[in-house]
């Protein structure tokens, strides 16, 4: 079993300008066992857990983390290695699942799975909290598609992502269901671009933004001021835009995973 060791960094933005701080915080293992290399995890709206596994599957906790159990072939998944998961955010019962081959989805809360797309290995699953009829999925090859009825059946939207991308993460804004980004970087078993791009069309049309600043490592934007926009840029730190990614501001030097809690707190894990 190979572990890493993290060092995690608070880093306070004011949206009136920048300082640093650090707070402590009480960690304890929930680890749901099994074999193999655990691709993601997420927790859905009411807290019901998914940690996707590359040869087992996934795991599911409906009580936080308290206890465990597997969804694999016998809840109707054809291939167990689960790369991206995506909840819808009104109805709990809704569950998505990106395999090395296709897209699944739940209206159980994960008790069963039926396939909705049939190929492909899948970046990330993300379902727009503005209206959870649509929803976006990024093939890690380098296509977008699109569900407007609620993940029963999705299409290709993107038509202009250039060659040499790995789609790695879906980001999408909380107020307007046809603007997203999406980033190209490193996988597991591909690495692409390094680059963040935007759409504002329900991911037919993109622009690469951030270019001028390096290998863009990750990206998280404000809930509640959501043209605010924070990008990793690797080696180089942290830069925020508050035009929706047109102009940028560097923050600080240190560079890693973003999480945006408030308006005011910007937590990056390196």
């Amino acid at each position: 079993m190979r572990t890493r060791r993290l060092w995690l960094w608070i880093v306070v933005l004011l949206l009136s300008g920048c300082a640093t701080g650090a707070s402590e915080r009480a960690w304890k293992p929930i680890s749901p066992g099994g074999g193999g290399w655990f691709m993601c995890v997420d927790a859905g709206p009411t807290g019901i857990i998914i940690v996707c596994s590359d040869v087992s599957g996934a795991y599911r906790s409906l009580d936080r983390g308290r206890s465990w159990d597997v969804i694999g072939s016998y809840r109707g998944l054809d291939y167990t290695h689960v790369n991206a998961v995506g909840f819808d955010p009104d109805d709990a019962r809704i569950i998505y699942l990106g395999t090395n081959e296709g897209v699944y989805r739940s209206q159980d809360q994960g008790s069963t799975f039926q396939k909705v797309i049939t190929s492909g290995y899948w970046g990330d699953i993300a379902i727009s909290p503005a209206n959870s009829e649509v929803g976006y999925a990024a093939r890690q090859s380098g296509q977008v598609y699109e569900t407007t009825d609620r993940g029963l059946t999705w299409r290709k939207v993107s038509v202009d992502l250039p060659g040499g991308l790995c789609l790695i993460r879906l980001v999408l804004h909380p107020e307007d269901a046809d603007t997203l980004y999406l980033i190209s970087g490193r996988h597991r078993f591909k690495e692409g671009l390094k680059v963040l791009y935007r759409s504002r069309d329900g991911g037919i049309h993109w622009t690469q933004v951030g270019g001028e600043l390096g290998d863009i490592y990750d990206m998280a934007l404000d809930p509640v001021h959501p043209q605010t926009l924070y990008v990793s840029v690797q080696d180089r730190g942290v830069y925020k835009s508050c035009d929706g990614g047109d102009s940028w501001m560097r923050q600080t030097d240190i560079w890693g995973r973003i999480f945006v809690k408030s308006s005011a707190v910007v937590r990056v894990i390196n």
